[in-house]
C-alpha cells in the first residue's frame, strides 16, 4: 500500500507544497490556515508516512505522483533547501 494514500487531502495539499520548497509560513499563507496548523499537519504527515526526513516525504511524494512532483520541480528545490539548512 502507499502510505501516501493514508493522508487527509488537506495533509496533501500540505505535503505538495512543503515538497515544493514552501516554508510553514508561506503554506499558511497559501492554504488561509494558521502556522501552527501546518506544523500539526508536517507533524502528522511524518508520522503517518513513518519518516523523519523531508527528503524521505519529498521522496515518498515523488513516487505516489511523479508527474506532478516534477512539474513542481520539487525535488530540485527540495535539495537546495535541505543543503543549505
Amino acid at each position: 500500500m502507499d502510505a501516501v494514500n493514508t493522508l487527509s487531502n488537506r495533509e496533501l495539499e500540505v505535503a505538495w507544497e512543503w515538497v515544493d520548497g514552501l516554508s510553514a509560513d508561506e503554506i499558511a499563507d497559501k492554504l488561509f490556515i494558521a502556522y501552527d496548523t501546518v506544523r500539526n499537519h508536517k507533524r502528522a504527515i511524518m508520522k503517518k508516512l513513518n519518516v523523519r526526513s523531508a527528503l524521505v516525504v519529498a521522496k515518498l511524494m515523488a513516487r505516489h505522483d511523479p508527474e506532478k512532483y516534477l512539474n513542481g520541480l520539487g525535488i530540485l528545490i527540495t535539495m537546495i533547501i535541505l543543503l543549505n539548512r
